[in-house]
């Protein structure tokens, strides 16, 4: 049986394959997660625990709490970096950040990078890197309006409580 990967250390992977390249706005990673759980782990990490992260509908569909106290985790140990931009400094925002005022960008640390390589990427084989990488590669090249729209469309349960739910249905 396949050695366990705990929910930190998927966040770790996400951030860490392609290229280490960078996650940005909440709503991506938070709906990133929710598709690995959907539609990732099911066909290549049956392993994992069935609901990692319990997302519920909320206010801009799925949404995972423990995503976020797992994400606050790993950034105040420095194994992640999450840079907050002031909404004056980016004109390129969308609807929940406008709305939040602020814009993040999620990034692996070299501490974060160094446990990747030395305690979990060997838990992985190279089908299961290939589906994070491609997963994370198809989300962060749409725009998140498309992401919204995939998601809203597909998991129509998850946006009961949604404020923009109109915009997508």
């Amino acid at each position: 049986m396949a050695e366990k990967i705990k929910a930190t250390e998927l966040l770790l992977l996400l951030l860490y394959v392609d290229k280490k390249s960078p996650i940005y706005t909440h709503t991506k990673f938070q709906k990133m997660v929710f598709l690995f759980e959907k539609e990732i782990k099911k066909k290549y990490f049956d392993h994992l625990e069935k609901n990692l992260f319990d997302f519920r509908p909320y206010h801009y569909g799925p949404y995972s709490n423990r995503l976020k106290k797992d994400l606050d985790f790993l950034n105040s140990y420095g194994f992640i970096e999450i840079l907050n931009y002031d909404i004056e400094t980016n004109n390129n925002l969308e609807e929940e950040e406008e709305e939040n005022k602020n814009y993040f960008e999620y990034k692996i640390t070299p501490l974060g990078t160094n446990y990747v390589e030395q305690k979990v990427i060997h838990k992985l084989n190279y089908i299961q890197i290939e589906a994070l990488e491609k997963l994370k590669r198809g989300i962060n090249n749409i725009t998140q309006d498309k992401l919204l729209s995939y998601v809203y469309r597909n998991y129509p349960d998850m946006t009961v409580n949604s404020k923009i739910r109109d915009k997508y249905v």
